[in-house]
């Protein structure tokens, strides 16, 4: 009986042995287990504020660019301002006329196309460019260059004619009306933009608006144009550009700098709120007191001369849409 009894005694020391054993496994594995998820923890935190470094960094890189473009974009005037004449009196003088800007809104400008890289030249093959005589003159430029370069501002086309007008470019065709002849018949512009094929037409006119019509009726009748246009041309994408300056003996009563600037400053936000792109090659011909420079000019009227257009057609290719 007695070895029985150590035999009981010995089985009960190792069950105790056992659940001893399996107790501090148990205290183990809870430890590594613990130790486990605070290393897991502890890496994600790492992973996050990983991501929060890169994150920052790629804003910062960002910020930098657009501030670099921005700085290139920056303009600087490329001529002096005209002395005046002793001799003569200055239109802004004789009619009191209000000085003209250096400088657009912070508005206008974040209506504008961004700078980018200069498109290629088939960027303008599906381009008509519609206005009045500075279009026609930039036509004849386009013309000029491509007697030694075929491939100039690529198959682009021209709407255009002399002292053509907003509120002349929505008048019905008629015999008397001035919209453009094509073998022998008139059409409406957006009528031509469709025959053209247009995806993208780029819009200068408004000198002649400046000196007939105050400035609501001005963008009314821009309005009823670009609309017609998008009507009859779908997904045609618009672009206005701005309305060109006068040289400093060049201004009238009617039409002069200030003017001009107060019309193009509504032209940006029309189009800003109607979701069409927005041009502004006139600042780049503008002398550093806000006229047009002597130096871009045949004459007082302002008719401009070759170096006048090669600063336009820099510009257009350098502010492309996108």
């Amino acid at each position: 009986m007695e070895w029985r009894k150590k035999e009981v005694n010995g089985k009960k020391i190792i069950i105790q042995v056992l659940i001893l054993l399996i107790l501090v496994g148990m205290y183990t594995a809870k430890d590594f287990l613990i130790f486990d998820a605070e290393r897991a923890e502890s890496s994600a935190v790492e992973q996050k504020q990983q991501e929060s470094e890169s994150l920052q960094t790629d804003i910062t890189q960002t910020m930098a660019s657009e501030q670099e473009s921005t700085q290139a974009e920056e303009f600087v005037f490329h001529y002096a301002a005209q002395q005046p004449d002793p001799d003569r009196t200055l239109p802004r003088q004789k009619y009191e006329l209000d000085m003209p800007q250096t400088q657009r809104s912070s508005s206008f400008t974040e209506a504008c196309l961004p700078l980018c890289e200069p498109v290629e030249s088939s960027y303008f093959d599906d381009v008509v460019f519609l206005g009045d005589s500075y279009v026609s003159d930039f036509q004849d430029y386009v013309a000029e260059q491509r007697l030694t370069n075929s491939e100039f501002f690529g198959s682009a086309r021209f709407i255009c004619v002399e002292n053509y007008s907003v509120e002349e470019a929505i008048q019905p065709v008629t015999d008397t009306s001035m919209h453009m002849s094509v073998n022998g018949q008139k059409y409406a512009p957006e009528e031509l933009l469709k025959q053209y094929q247009a995806k993208k037409v780029y819009i200068c006119l408004g000198f002649r608006d400046v000196a007939r019509c105050n400035v609501d009726d001005f963008i009314e009748n821009y309005k009823k144009l670009t609309e017609s246009i998008a009507k009859q041309n779908d997904g045609i994408m618009i672009v206005i550009q701005t309305i060109p300056p006068v040289p400093l003996y060049g201004e009238k009563e009617s039409i002069y700098n200030a003017k001009i600037d107060t019309y193009n400053e509504r032209l940006a936000e029309f189009a800003k709120q109607s979701g069409y792109y927005f041009a502004d090659p006139a600042l780049r011909l503008k002398d550093d007191a806000g006229y047009l420079a002597q130096q871009l000019c045949l004459q007082e009227d302002g008719r401009l001369n070759q170096t006048a257009y090669e600063i336009w057609s820099d510009y257009l290719m350098k502010h492309a849409v996108r």
